[in-house]
Formats: C-alpha cells, sequence, structure tokens
C-alpha cells in the first residue's frame, strides 16, 4: 500500500487477505482476519491506529477475540511520514 499509495483491504490486484495467506502457503488455515490503519501528522502514530481500530466494532473484535491462534504486523513509513499498518489474524485448520 505504501508503495503505491492507496489503502484498500484489497490489493490493487483485486485479491484480499485470504487470498495473499493462500499465495503465500498458509492454505491451511479455517479463519482469517485482516486489520489495516492509515495516519500522518500524528505524535504517536501507533497508539492513533489503535486507537482508531478499538473504536470500529468490526477491528475492535479481531484485535480482542479469543478465537486467532496467530498473528503478524506489518508497518510502512513513507517518505513523506504517512504510516502504513496492517494486522494479520489467523487460525489454523
Amino acid at each position: 500500500m505504501a508503495e503505491y499509495d492507496f489503502f484498500s483491504h484489497r490489493g490493487l490486484d483485486g485479491k484480499a487477505v485470504s487470498d495473499r495467506a493462500d499465495a503465500a502457503g498458509l492454505s491451511k488455515w479455517r479463519s482469517i482476519g485482516e486489520n489495516i490503519a492509515f495516519n500522518r501528522g500524528y505524535q504517536d502514530p501507533i497508539a492513533k491506529a489503535v486507537d482508531l481500530w478499538l473504536n470500529s466494532p468490526s477491528h475492535k473484535n479481531n484485535l480482542l477475540s479469543a478465537s486467532w491462534k496467530e498473528s503478524a504486523v506489518g508497518v510502512a513509513i513513507t517518505e513523506d511520514g504517512s504510516y502504513y499498518f496492517t494486522q494479520v489474524f489467523l487460525l489454523r485448520k
């Protein structure tokens, strides 16, 4: 997202997190979720991203669900100081 200056749960190729997980060889999963956030100009961009997630019912559910057994976080910072966050949640079969 940072490289191409866009923000979406779907990639420019139209693929969703489930498609990307399968392409990465994680095909044996039962459930998958994704939180994304974008911000710029905040003193604490990480806290802002988490605050945005906690104030969104679906994102908050991803963060607090006991169902997930694995998670990964990616952060990219562009030259203009924009932050892109992605958090993926996974439950394998």
